[in-house]
């Protein structure tokens, strides 16, 4: 009887290697169309066949492809892209298990090829008409000296990854634009959003009457006590990347970072225990200047139980 081809058995050798290796590579899954629409970019390369070659050596071409499927994922509300992949294929080598301990599923049989790659890791945010990062949402990592793997499973799949820790985020680039965006939409910047046209909603209430918010069925947000001491103009939910992005305007002396934000559902229970910090602004901020804040939402898995969403003040 013939194999089901099912390339996700790929994810339970890669979720063993990541164990050992801090910046293991992500095996490719199908990704939806438009993934990559909230970034404002294309959407991540896939491999729906990653058996080839069933006889043979591995080739470039064939390695260049797994790489790049293994490398573009959404993780964590962000998507990640690789730009400008070049790779050397190195000679085959007999498969060592002391290299693998956790690694289950390699076919001890078949050869090992190790890998040589430069490229660029994008790291993209979700367009916020709050956050005004069209245009600029990307980290760019430049990774020219990064090291992998091609190993074949017991399953007739290969998986070719990087598993070197050789990106420096002191290198890195920020507030780039997404591959293919250099000047289109980092233009749109200094445009006014039609938020800004229309005058900015005040009042905690108010503030969170948006579009995602409504279709994501996640409620307004109570500001009441961070409006002690901020003047809370607007906010949104941006899903994709799992944040409640909101600006306000300091109106008494505090640190923006002493507020959490927590998630109750009918009956009053947290829906995830942890307290949730709020992210922006500065104890020096000066009185009346807007600055950006932002927290995380639960898991997507969680949002159907969301009935609150309270930001209280919290002394560390």
């Amino acid at each position: 009887m013939k194999k089901e081809n099912n390339p996700c058995l790929q994810c339970v050798l890669l979720a063993s290697i990541v164990v050992i290796i801090l910046l293991g590579a992500r095996v490719a899954t199908f990704a939806q169309t438009d993934t990559g629409k909230p970034y404002g970019t294309r959407d991540p390369r896939t491999c729906a066949d990653t058996k080839q070659p069933t006889r043979g050596a591995m080739t470039t071409a064939l390695a260049t492809k797994y790489v790049i499927c293994s490398q573009e994922h959404v993780e964590g509300g962000n998507l990640y892209l690789a730009e400008d992949l070049t790779l050397q294929l190195g000679g085959a080598v007999p498969y060592n298990a002391l290299n693998f301990p956790y690694a289950h599923d390699i076919d001890p049989k078949a050869p090992v090829y190790p890998i040589r790659a430069s490229y660029k890791s994008y790291q993209c945010s979700a367009i916020s008409e709050i956050m005004q990062n069209k245009g600029y949402n990307c980290n760019i990592y430049p990774r020219p000296q990064a090291t992998g793997v091609c190993l074949k499973t017991t399953f007739g799949d290969w998986s070719c990854m990087i598993t070197s820790a050789d990106l420096d985020v002191l290198k890195g680039e920020h507030n780039m634009p997404p591959p293919g965006k250099a000047k289109t939409d980092a233009a749109d910047k200094d445009k006014p959003t039609a938020a800004a046209k229309n005058g900015n909603q005040t009042g905690g209430n108010q503030a969170a009457a948006n579009k995602d918010g409504n279709e994501n069925g996640l409620p307004t947000p109570d500001f009441s006590e961070m409006e002690k001491f901020f003047d809370i103009s607007k906010s949104e939910y941006s899903t994709a990347d799992r944040r409640l992005n909101f600006i306000g305007k300091m109106t008494k002396k505090i640190n923006g970072n002493d507020f959490v934000i927590n998630y109750y559902d009918e009956d009053g229970v947290k829906v995830i225990p942890e307290n949730l910090v709020v992210w922006g602004g500065s104890i020096f901020d000066e009185l009346g200047i807007p600055a950006r804040f932002y927290a995380s939402l639960p898991p997507e898995s969680k949002w159907k139980f969301v009935k609150k969403v309270v930001i209280t003040r919290h002394i560390y």
